[in-house]
């Protein structure tokens, strides 16, 4: 079962994408801030963190950069959802390894597209 990391500080927001995500067959911890965040990638492994850029405490290039940083997160996969849709937010988390930015509000069937995605390349690759 692929585990994933939510890291969303919207409550509503993340009760429903936690739901699909665990409908899909998906383990999901979340995380309502940057700080929680940190403190669960120090103790468990995750296949994908899906994350806002804009967060309290660490925001999500600070995530972003512990994720490659840290070689114990090397083949964690990761999804930014944004409502920030210039092109520096974009490719400032594409820069830092982000494999997929989605624009708030998001498309769900795009969503979990990319999840699907995300995680069978993973699987294929492992």
């Amino acid at each position: 079962m692929k585990k994933i990391l939510l890291v969303v500080e919207d409550l509503f927001f993340s009760t429903v994408l936690r739901a699909v995500l665990e409908k899909e067959g998906c383990l999901v911890d979340c995380a309502a801030n940057g700080k929680e965040a940190y403190a669960c990638l120090e103790t468990k492994t995750y296949d994908l963190v899906v994350a806002r850029p804009l967060l309290t405490y660490h925001n999500g290039y600070e995530l972003l950069n512990k994720i490659n940083q840290d070689t114990e997160l090397t083949n964690t996969r990761v999804m930014m959802i944004s409502p920030v849709s210039n092109t520096e937010s974009i490719s400032q988390c594409l820069r830092l390894g982000a494999e997929v930015y989605l624009k708030w509000p998001i498309v769900m069937n795009d969503f979990l597209v990319s999840v699907r995605s995300l995680l069978s390349d993973k699987q294929i690759a492992a």
